[in-house]
């Protein structure tokens, strides 16, 4: 269950993202300016979908990882 909403709020997240930038991007290339204005008012209030999708992948993740026995990923300029 854990994995089917980690799952799906990641997928809503990735959407809602792509949704923005080519909204923008076809507006800004392609439409009129009024267009282009209304799209770039329209996306804060999609943030209000994207926000809670954030949330819940990254505490659905949490979840998902436990207690981890494993140190995590280390970025190999910082190892010893």
């Amino acid at each position: 269950m854990k994995t089917t909403i980690h799952a799906a709020a990641g997928a809503i997240a990735l959407l809602c993202i792509l949704g923005f930038w080519r909204s923008t991007a076809i507006a800004e290339l392609f439409l009129s300016p009024q267009t282009e204005v209304a799209v770039k008012q329209a996306v804060p209030y999609g943030m209000g979908v994207l926000v809670p999708a954030l949330v819940v992948t990254g505490g659905s993740g949490f979840a998902l990882a436990g207690r981890m026995r494993h140190a995590p990923a280390v970025n190999a300029r910082s190892a010893p």
